[in-house]
């Protein structure tokens, strides 16, 4: 096993998400390494930095032709590091639906002129 190879993925004993295993290097010297994720999806490579103190990086990207999706990563309560993606739903609401109505509006505006 080389520096820096996933070792095994196995789904969580609780069903929620992935196990992975990887070896990280670290060198011997005195020094503070900002940690980084990197996600491939849909044939792109996207880089999350992860903070701490529970405080999540978002990344929110539409991939391909699919619908907006959001990644996160973060150190949970025990110290893990958590990644979470998921799509992006619109919120219910007369703003969402004036949001919509104004963006038909624009397009139409650009279809015709």
């Amino acid at each position: 096993r080389s520096p820096g190879d996933v070792t095994a993925t196995e789904p969580a004993t609780d069903g929620t998400g992935t196990r992975v295993l990887a070896r990280l290097p670290v060198p011997a010297a005195k020094a503070k390494k900002g940690v980084r994720v990197y996600l491939d999806v849909a044939g792109r490579t996207y880089e999350i930095p992860v903070r701490t103190e529970g405080r999540p990086m978002p990344l929110a990207r539409r991939w391909g032709e699919t619908e907006p999706h959001r990644v996160a990563a973060w150190p949970n309560t025990k110290g893990r590091l958590v990644i979470t993606t998921g799509p992006l739903r619109e919120r219910g609401g007369r703003g969402t639906r004036l949001w919509r109505a104004l963006g038909s509006l624009g397009s139409e505006r650009k279809r015709s002129g």
